[in-house]
């Protein structure tokens, strides 16, 4: 099921060596990393559901999050990140609830809520990227378009930051030095 484009040297400037497109039988998914073996994929869906994805594109359910807001669909997941310790950090997009994810992906249980990111602003939360120590960006999708620091000790988010060059902030990557922000 992997389609390989040929002949792909670049996207908008972008060197590209390849391409592959992973078919999956996932559901709504809004967020992946690696497996902590390197041989498949973690994602994570709007409905709740946390997969394993095969190198074919195969998704097993490894767990469900029902809605804690009694939507009656399942946690909202957006962005899927992992720290030092091998354990992945999800933000759930309407509730605002950072849920860590044993190794194994088994079971995710809430650690904290980050906190709007101003009066009035929709729960729009879509990224979230391990930072250090106890800390992680997490991005607010819009109104306003911003990233904050949200401290997981301490149970606080940190002033945001607006990003007036995104349209939408899809989802966050930070690796180590840079923080990258994914526009839809």
């Amino acid at each position: 099921n992997k389609i390989t484009p040929a002949d792909l040297s670049s996207i908008d400037g972008a060197p590209v060596a390849a391409a592959e497109i992973l078919p999956t039988t996932a559901i709504e998914l809004s967020g992946i990393a690696r497996t902590e073996d390197g041989e498949a994929f973690y994602g994570v869906g709007d409905s709740g559901y946390v997969y394993r994805i095969a190198e074919d594109g195969t998704a097993t359910e490894i767990a469900h999050v029902p809605a804690s807001n009694d939507t009656g669909y399942g946690a909202n997941f957006e962005g899927l990140t992992t720290d030092s310790d091998g354990y992945y950090y999800a933000i759930d997009e309407n509730t605002r609830e950072v849920y860590k994810v044993s190794t194994g992906m088994t079971s995710p249980t809430v650690i904290g809520t980050v906190q709007d990111m101003a009066e009035g602003s929709s729960n729009t939360y879509e990224g979230i990227a391990y930072y250090k120590d106890t800390k992680f960006f997490v991005g607010h999708q819009s109104n306003p378009v911003a990233f904050a620091v949200y401290d997981t000790s301490t149970g606080t988010t940190s002033s945001p930051v607006a990003v007036t060059e995104v349209s939408e902030i899809a989802d966050l990557y930070y690796d180590g030095t840079y923080l990258w922000i994914v526009d839809s």
